[in-house]
C-alpha cells in the first residue's frame, strides 16, 4: 500500500481522498476519485473475483512512460 501512495505522491502529487481498511484486514480500498485501488490478499482478491464482476470494463494501458519505468528504463 505504502509504495502506490508514495509513489502517486511523488510522481504525479496524488494523494487519495479517502482510504478504507488496512493492511491488517486484508483488504485496502484507496480512493483516487477517478480511479479505486484494491490491494488485497491473495486468498482475499480469489473469493471476491473483482476481475470476473467489471470483465465488461475496458482494460487501461499504462502510458509508454510508466512501461519503460516499470521495466527498469
Amino acid at each position: 500500500m505504502d509504495e502506490v501512495t508514495d509513489r502517486l505522491r511523488a510522481d504525479h502529487n496524488l494523494r487519495p481522498r479517502a482510504v478504507d481498511g488496512t493492511l491488517h484486514t486484508a483488504w485496502v480500498v484507496l480512493d483516487y476519485f477517478d480511479v479505486i485501488v484494491h490491494i488485497m490478499r491473495t486468498d482475499v482478491r480469489e473469493r471476491y473475483n473483482l476481475e470476473g464482476l467489471w470483465g465488461d470494463a475496458p482494460l487501461v494501458k499504462p502510458a509508454k512512460k510508466a512501461r519503460a519505468r516499470a521495466a527498469g528504463g
